[in-house]
């Protein structure tokens, strides 16, 4: 099975997009989206700490977010809907530093995107309950929440709200007042 995972580079060193191993026929599909030893084969030597999700409406926009301390690594998929995956490279020896690569995830598509540490994620609901999940690599620290707006004119993120029938996101009132890039001084431990 091991030739049934397909791991494609993206503009960004250590980003990846993952395509699962997928057998589909009239019934549905059978998914594998995770096997220890294929992924240690193509780099991404991650023990899961935790798994997470979150179902968003259409218009949604979640992130960007990142950890301080401990920094996350995480594979993330889209089990149900639409989603636009945003990540943006926050490592400071990084040629790509501030950089950002985003792609939409579907359960149409099936693809996943491993996130290495050092990268604030985010995601944009293209569809109605579109269900984002993620194995983390790092446990939560409440503590070392941090993030980054959506709208950083330094970034400049092309998010397609236009296909999300929306010309605002809907944002939690967490993410309304995160700093811009310019504002944060981090370290992080990739």
């Amino acid at each position: 099975m091991s030739s049934d995972f397909t791991f494609k580079k993206t503009p960004i060193d250590g980003l990846l997009v993952i395509e699962p191993f997928v057998v589909e026929d009239e019934r549905g599909y059978y998914i594998k989206s995770y096997e220890r030893d294929i992924f240690i084969q193509n780099g991404i030597n991650i023990g899961v700490q935790e798994i997470c999700g979150s179902i968003s409406n259409g218009g949604v926009l979640r992130g960007l977010h990142f950890q301080k301390r401990e920094s996350q690594s995480k594979v993330v998929r889209c089990a149900f809907g639409r989603l636009f995956d945003v990540s943006v490279d926050l490592r400071k020896n990084s040629s790509s530093y501030g950089r950002w690569f985003g792609t939409e995830i579907s359960h149409d598509n099936k693809k996943m995107i491993y996130v290495p540490p050092g990268f604030a994620h985010g995601t944009f609901a293209l569809s109605d309950n579109a269900v984002l999940l993620y194995h983390s690599a790092e446990k939560y620290l409440r503590d070392c929440d941090g993030g980054i707006r959506w709208d950083d004119p330094t970034i400049s993120i092309k998010w397609p709200l236009s296909e999300g029938h929306v010309t605002h996101p809907i944002l939690s009132e967490k993410d309304k007042v995160l700093p811009y890039l310019s504002e944060i001084n981090i370290e992080l431990n990739e």
